[in-house]
């Protein structure tokens, strides 16, 4: 079992969290770019309600073509590079780690997809609400730690 004082604390996790996110939004306005502007433009002439109703069509059939896109990106960084090395960017940049609950071992390839999916579903879907648990409980685990075994602990800095 991992001791409580090796556990990241929730404002790093934080932070490494909002990091990814802009890593992730990175990438999927680089992937996106052409469609995006395309909705700006349409954007900037919705000033009459027509216009409103022809951007809110623009606006779904966009979200309908790039969702499935954007929801393997986000599950795809957070599973390799937790699987590879146990970190994302935002984690490495903030020194925390995520490990096995029990031994403290690597992630595994099956414990790494489920933690990212959980998680992409809480971010993108539920409103972070799986985020919570991490606030309230002794291992600052999130909904898809506990459900991957896993927990978020520092890592010793290297001089």
């Amino acid at each position: 079992m991992i001791a409580e004082d090796r556990i990241a604390t929730t404002g790093r996790r934080t932070w490494a969290a909002l990091i990814d996110s802009l890593v992730v939004t990175l990438f999927v306005l680089i992937l996106f770019y052409d469609p995006l502007m395309a909705l700006a433009q349409i954007a900037q002439e919705a000033i009459t309600p027509e216009g409103q109703e022809k951007f809110l069509q623009a606006f779904q059939a966009f979200q309908n073509r790039t969702l499935p896109y954007i929801f393997a990106l986000y599950v795809t960084y957070h599973t390799v590079l937790v699987w590879q090395g146990g970190m994302t960017l935002g984690k490495y940049l903030l020194h925390i780690r995520v490990v096995q609950a029990e031994e403290g071992a690597p992630v595994s390839f099956a414990s790494a997809l489920g933690r990212a999916l959980g998680r992409t579903l809480g971010e993108m879907f539920l409103f972070y609400i799986t985020f919570l648990p991490a606030f309230f409980t002794p291992l600052r685990q999130t909904l898809h730690d506990r459900l991957a075994r896993t927990v978020v602990v520092n890592v010793e800095r290297q001089s």
